[in-house]
């Protein structure tokens, strides 16, 4: 079993015997999505698969947020800002777009005598920054500063 895994199992013990009612629901909705993905790849997740599971119900999370808001349900778009922040521990630090914009003119610069490729950039960068930063953010990135050079 994974470090991170046991890390969310703990958490959920202690949300379980402080009363944490919220805290519980949250860290259970973790745990049953963690336990499906194993049970369809028919193996345990590593620690990267969980921060990748993680990242995508928080971008999930995100959404139904947005419709909370547009309809005015402040009180459900507080419990999705708390579940937020519950599974923002199981989350890295993701890096911030001048980050990523340093990593990308890093990976341009070892490329450049190879051709600027997109493809072969966002490779490179992908190996850096898996995990910590925003996939969506990194590929405008990386097509942005290749296109500089094009």
């Amino acid at each position: 079993m994974s470090l991170l895994y046991e890390n969310i199992k703990s958490d959920r013990n202690k949300a379980r015997k402080l009363g944490f009612r919220d805290d519980l629901a949250t860290v259970n909705m973790v745990i049953d999505r963690i336990q499906k993905k194993e049970k369809e790849i028919g193996r345990e997740l590593e620690d990267k698969d969980i921060v990748s599971l993680v990242q995508t119900f928080d971008k999930q999370l995100n959404e139904e947020k947005q419709g909370y808001l547009d309809r005015g349900n402040n009180e459900r778009v507080k419990y999705i800002e708390d579940s937020q922040d519950m599974i923002a521990l199981y989350i890295p630090k993701q890096l911030e777009e001048s980050e990523i914009r340093d990593v990308v003119e890093d990976a341009i610069h070892k490329l450049a005598s190879d051709g600027l490729q997109i493809g072969l950039v966002m490779k490179e960068v992908m190996k850096r920054v898996d995990g910590i930063a925003d996939k969506k953010l990194t590929s405008q990135i990386v097509k942005e500063e290749v296109n500089k050079y094009a």
